[in-house]
């Protein structure tokens, strides 16, 4: 007599060999579909994998813009700490950008010469 395992191995590989009747061979095929069209929504679906490697894209770049920003805040706000304390930065602001004079001095407007041999 043999043994159980021989026995087993046997009826598995019957299993095995015996054709599969066309209900089994459709709801294969429906698991098939199924499982395909879960791995194809898993990587182009929405919140799918392409999407998630988009988004960390734009993370990086905001991160990047929000720290440039914040810089750029600090920056602008040591020019109005100094304006608002410091008269001598109003003035120098006031010459520069709006090319403003004190009484008494003089303006001289100076054009660049421009060699007509050139």
């Amino acid at each position: 007599m043999p043994s159980p395992a021989v026995t087993r191995g046997a009826k598995k590989r019957r299993a095995m060999n015996r054709p599969t009747s066309g209900a089994q061979r459709f709801l294969q095929l429906v698991l098939l579909l199924a499982s395909l069209t879960l791995g194809a929504n898993a990587v182009v679906g929405e919140r799918g994998f392409i999407e998630l490697i988009e988004n960390r894209r734009q993370h990086i770049a905001l991160t990047r813009e929000i720290s440039s920003l914040r810089h750029e805040n600090s920056k602008l706000h040591l020019i109005v700490l100094r304006l608002t304390r410091d008269p001598s930065a109003i003035e120098e602001v006031a010459r520069k950008d709006l090319g403003l004079i004190l009484p008494g001095e003089q303006l001289f407007l100076l054009n660049d010469y421009v060699d007509p041999a050139r």
